[in-house]
């Protein structure tokens, strides 16, 4: 065995414990660290990666560097392991290389959690809003599986932007919580439908729920004075839903003066 790979080999220091492909290029894996699990709020990220091999002599002093993507955690604190939705991205510096692998996997995470996208300056009993494209659902799992039938919210709606039902990943997950706890509505929002909709979903984009009536059909109004938004994925539907909410009335959430009802997150 040479060096390098030697050392590669052991900047390891966590294992998958499974994997689960839910579409052709996204999958659920979970992940346990060999030490303590890193203490987060529901809706942080952590770090996770894999050594790049470098060549080097025998004997050599080789440490090669990590590839490095960070990932919203959507497990709840006091999980076994920490768990994260992934999509391959062909041209991606991690996910190619991190796609081959399997229950056994071996990878690098970092050992402290980060961001700002989390429920700490929302009072409770307020209506939550909570937009999503693709894998910018993971945040709000983690937030949803930490607070159901905790009366954390009034109302709790999340609409989640996917190419087809197939991508979302978490449905099954997500209808169980609105069987558990009322004050929660999932919508799926497909932009590539042929035909009629599945039952309890829409197709379009997720910015539809901006539009008039649409909230009220849900159950809560969308107002500054009770509602806070949460927004997470593309950054195109997070900047025009930015936008369209400083219009009317809310304002981005500014966690130094701990005010705001907008939260945001882009995922590139």
């Amino acid at each position: 065995m040479s060096t390098a790979s030697f050392t590669a080999a052991s900047r390891c220091n966590a294992t998958i414990v499974s994997r689960r492909d839910v579409a052709e290029d996204r999958a659920i894996i979970r992940v346990r660290p060999d030490s303590e699990i890193p203490s987060f709020e529901p809706g942080q990220f952590i770090t996770v990666g894999l050594p790049r091999p470098v060549e080097g002599e025998i004997g050599a002093d080789v440490r090669p560097a990590i590839i490095r993507r960070a990932y919203s955690i959507a497990s709840a604190p006091g999980d076994a392991e920490l768990e994260f939705f992934v999509v391959l991205i062909d041209a991606g510096r991690l996910t190619p290389h991190l796609w081959p692998l399997r229950a056994g996997g071996r990878l690098w995470m970092d050992n402290r959690c980060h961001g700002e996208l989390t429920l700490r300056d929302v009072p409770a009993g307020v209506d939550l809003l909570l937009l999503a494209t693709g894998t910018g659902i993971a945040p709000y799992v983690s937030m949803l599986r930490a607070n159901a039938m905790k009366k954390r919210w009034r109302r709790l709606v999340l609409f989640h932007g996917v190419r087809t039902l197939g991508d979302a990943g978490y449905v099954d997950v997500m209808r169980e919580q609105e069987r558990a706890d009322p004050s929660i509505a999932y919508v799926p929002v497909i932009s590539r439908c042929e035909g009629p909709p599945p039952a309890g979903c829409r197709t379009g984009h997720v910015q539809q729920a901006f539009e008039p009536g649409v909230s009220e059909s849900l159950g809560f109004r969308l107002n500054p004075a009770d509602s806070h938004v949460f927004l997470c994925g593309n950054p195109a539907m997070v900047k025009s839903g930015q936008e369209l909410l400083l219009q009317r009335g809310f304002a981005m959430h500014s966690r130094r003066r701990g005010d705001g009802n907008v939260h945001a997150e882009r995922y590139w």
